[in-house]
């Protein structure tokens, strides 16, 4: 896989169609980027359901949550996304670990199961320079 630096292609030097000591050939980068692409294909609008126990649902994978939708409980539907502290009524609060995601819902809501719509942590990864 080509190493793309955060300057690739600062004011038009990097983009070299046969590429230069510091950069790949563009034609490279382009098949990585639809490489990438197209395993994103593979990944589901939304996620199989996931049971909420106690307000919590742990997912065994580090993931990106775009959505989260409660699907049972007093307050099913969309839900507002936060980072940090308590979550109100109809947020949730979702936290990334080093190989796990936690959804924490409002207490009161009484959601017991819900689904995401997500993105691989891998599909993000960026190379180091």
């Amino acid at each position: 896989m080509a190493v793309i630096k955060s300057d690739y292609g600062t004011g038009g030097s990097g983009l070299t169609p046969s590429g230069n000591d510091r950069h790949p050939p563009i034609g490279e980068v382009l098949r990585d980027i639809a490489g990438d692409l197209a395993n994103l294909a593979n990944v589901p609008a939304w996620s199989s359901a996931i049971t909420v126990t106690s307000h919590v649902a742990t997912i065994n994978a580090k993931v990106l949550v775009v959505a989260v939708h409660a699907t049972a409980g007093s307050s099913a539907g969309p839900k507002q996304q936060i980072s940090t502290g308590t979550p109100s009524a109809g947020q949730v609060k979702v936290e990334y670990g080093a190989t796990t995601t936690t959804l924490t819902f409002n207490t009161s809501d009484a959601i017991t199961s819900c689904v995401i719509t997500r993105i691989p942590y891998t599909a993000l990864e960026t190379t180091a320079e």
